[in-house]
């Protein structure tokens, strides 16, 4: 397991970079813009990064030669979902710690707003990855990307809508959304922990060659 999650590190180190270079501009952004979308956008991109990591694998025809290695299907489709949950919760790093200062500097920082827009962002990251990795794994990224595409246009749209309510009611503010953070965080968990399951069932059942 820890030669898989080394594996999908290198990898994500060579051919995530752009997705690095994105994340640090919305941050720029998002430091001087009201608009909670930026914010959310790196959790967005850190639930795409299994996906990526995906397609090179079966670019590369590694999904076949990996029948060949001790690895489990299950062990195979885990460091996904783990890489994916790491990148998730350091883009909620990055990006509260970005908003903590901007909003101790404005003033208006609210403990109980900052634990609900952490909880939100893990959501929108998670809910992201929960959706879209089972498709992949059942029919492939070129045959589930279909799914991909509707659910990252699915997900801006949502966002964009977030960041709206939450400007106008005053979220940057210090308005108290922490009494949701505990919905946010078992639903957002909740639906990762179920993806994977499902994951791992349809992975397990699909010919690879």
């Amino acid at each position: 397991m820890k030669g898989l999650l080394l594996k999908d590190w290198y990898m994500t180190v060579k051919y995530c970079r752009s997705y690095l270079l994105i994340v640090g501009v919305f941050i720029a952004v998002q430091a001087f813009s009201p608009n909670y979308f930026y914010a959310f956008y790196a959790g967005i991109m850190a639930g795409l990064i299994p996906v990526t990591l995906i397609s090179y694998d079966e670019r590369s025809k590694w999904t076949v030669y990996s029948c060949a290695l001790p690895y489990t299907r299950a062990q195979l489709v885990s460091a996904k979902y783990i890489v994916g949950g790491a990148a998730q919760l350091a883009a909620m790093v990055v990006m509260g710690t970005v908003q903590a200062v901007k909003l101790c500097a404005a003033g208006s920082f609210s403990l109980g707003g900052f634990a609900g827009f952490l909880a939100l962002q893990l959501f929108m990251s998670s809910i992201i990855c929960s959706i879209n990795l089972p498709f992949v794994f059942k029919f492939g990224v070129e045959k589930g990307r279909i799914s991909y595409y509707v659910i990252i246009i699915a997900s801006f749209a949502v966002i964009g809508a977030i960041g709206g309510v939450a400007m106008i009611s005053g979220m940057s503010a210090g308005f108290n959304y922490g009494i949701l953070s505990p919905v946010f965080l078992a639903v957002g968990i909740g639906a990762y922990a179920l993806s994977w399951l499902l994951s791992v069932k349809f992975y397990s059942k699909r010919e690879l060659g």
